[in-house]
């Protein structure tokens, strides 16, 4: 991926799986338009697990932020922003955007009365939120979309179930 993000002049953001000191962790990866490696976050909140997890899975030990452009940036991981202790620390730090990316598989129906509660719960954030949907092939399943929420509102999306890029500049 570092290659290829090289090769294009383009930033990349991207949720994995990781196994790092005999743990494991659900991660997020952050290359730059250089191919270097600029962030790497573990989600916070213990969350929805797998039955076969075990003590093995672990969360991360807090927030922190990365500078990319001139932009201090964030990240948040799925259920993280659903939890007040985490969603008041997040108050806290200086940035200008926070990047967050889910699994979310509501369907199109009931995603649209969903997507204000999502709105609503980070309201409390002074900076652009960019929600970032997974996208499964398959209509029970992750749907995609990505929304930007602002001040309680959503300011840009590409609703779910369509295919394409949203442009939102800070």
């Amino acid at each position: 991926m570092t290659l290829t993000a090289k090769k294009y002049c383009v930033g990349v953001s991207f949720g994995f799986i990781e196994c790092f000191n005999d743990a494991i962790y659900s991660s997020n990866m952050v290359i730059d338009d250089n191919g270097e490696i600029v962030d790497v976050f573990r989600r916070v909140s213990p969350g929805w697990k797998e039955p076969i997890a075990n003590l093995m899975y672990k969360e991360g030990n807090g927030f922190h932020i990365f500078n990319y452009k001139g932009k201090n940036i964030g990240v948040s991981i799925c259920g993280d922003l659903w939890y007040d202790v985490f969603l008041k620390e997040l108050e806290t730090i200086k940035m200008d955007v926070l990047l967050w990316p889910v699994y979310i598989d509501y369907s199109l129906e009931e995603w649209e009365t969903e997507q204000n509660e999502y709105a609503n719960r980070v309201k409390v954030l002074n900076y652009p939120i960019l929600m970032i949907n997974s996208y499964v092939d398959d209509i029970e399943r992750a749907n995609g979309g990505s929304y930007v929420f602002d001040e309680g509102e959503i300011k840009a999306s590409l609703k779910m179930g369509n295919i394409g890029v949203l442009k939102f500049e800070l």
